[in-house]
């Protein structure tokens, strides 16, 4: 291996120093943080249009999302004025320093025939520049402490609107239509273990949950043509598979499973006369979470929290529905839901309706 030369090696480290100060100019000018304090100030801004919009197209609950996201935004509008006079006081003192960077830079190329010259302005340079970036590093750590918090509270409040946003996508695309006065609480991936444990031939789809009912609809693409076990031809296949009255869930049970524990998920104990006595599935959130919310919208703390109020008509329709049937006398097991028109009775298929 050839051993550069004198030159070679100066070349080098004004090489080095060249990309140092490349590299130093954003953060000299706060490019970063700039844009974050930009991004923040449009997230927060965009919350209520964002809310509008959820409503719209059906979302139902949760009637003190408006007035977090004006809380938000008050609490940012106290803060900018002196976030934004900071961080320009910061980037002036920042750019200030550079300009003798700059001019020792100028010397250095000129100085590149000279190799002691050169030498001699190449370590107080070095210095200067990681003395630099030390106080733009610190300038940044400055403005992020001072909007963490605003940032923490709007990341929150945006991550959960995605969340309600992706479901309300899932019901405009499902086979199935919600009840009227029935509203979609959130939807998840999910996988049905038939058998109880999952194989490859288990359904993938989505498993909603609304303030009435569980329902597991499969959407995934299915192999239709294989070539040499290469697959060449895919159909959709998306219809419902099960739903379950939330009445109907007697528990809940999540779990972690897999090797490292990264699975989420829910074990369904059903009540007599669901499509069956219990189901599980894997599903793409914390299954924890999950149980959480299925016990919190079994419980009413979502109808008590609506910011649509119930078609109260609709709650008396449901409350005056015969309990057992007419024509054979049997006790109807499914509970009768808000929105629901008629009953089919389980055991002589009779319908009445409501």
């Amino acid at each position: 291996m050839t051993t550069p030369n004198p030159q070679q090696q100066l070349q080098e480290e004004i090489n080095q120093l060249q990309s140092a100060v490349s590299s130093l100019r954003p953060k000299v000018s706060m490019t970063d943080i700039v844009n974050a304090v930009s991004n923040l100030d449009n997230q927060v801004s965009g919350l209520p249009a964002r809310l509008t919009d959820l409503r719209s197209r059906g979302y139902a609950f949760e009637k003190t999302l408006e007035t977090a996201a004006s809380d938000l935004a008050g609490r940012w509008n106290s803060q900018r004025s002196d976030i934004q006079m900071q961080l320009n006081s910061l980037i002036s003192q920042l750019r200030g320093a550079m300009a003798p960077i700059d001019t020792e830079m100028g010397r250095l190329m000129e100085a590149v025939s000279n190799a002691s010259l050169a030498q001699s302005i190449i370590a107080p340079l070095r210095n200067q520049i990681n003395s630099l970036e030390n106080r733009a590093n610190a300038a940044q750590n400055t403005i992020d402490a001072m909007i963490e918090a605003v940032k923490a509270d709007a990341d929150k409040l945006t991550g959960h609107l995605d969340q309600v946003d992706a479901m309300l996508k899932q019901l405009a695309e499902a086979t199935f239509q919600l009840l009227p006065s029935e509203s979609g609480v959130m939807a998840v991936k999910a996988v049905w273990a038939r058998e109880g444990k999952e194989t490859k031939e288990d359904p993938e789809g989505i498993l909603f949950l609304t303030d009435q009912r569980l329902v597991f609809e499969q959407k995934q693409e299915v192999a239709t043509k294989k070539v040499m076990f290469v697959v060449t031809e895919k159909k959709l296949v998306q219809e419902k598979l099960f739903e379950s009255a939330l009445a109907q869930i007697e528990e809940v049970k999540p779990s972690k499973q897999g090797i490292f524990k990264n699975e989420d998920v829910l074990d369904l104990k059903l009540s007599s006369g669901s499509f069956a006595s219990s189901a599980k599935l894997h599903i793409w959130q914390d299954c924890n979470e999950w149980q959480e919310l299925i016990n919190r919208v079994k419980s009413g703390e979502f109808t008590q929290n609506r910011a649509v109020p119930l078609d109260q008509a609709a709650v008396e329709k449901a409350k005056a529905a015969p309990t057992q049937c007419p024509s054979c006398g049997g006790v109807f097991t499914k509970p009768v839901l808000r929105g629901q028109d008629s009953i089919t009775c389980e055991f002589c298929g009779a319908v009445i309706k409501l």
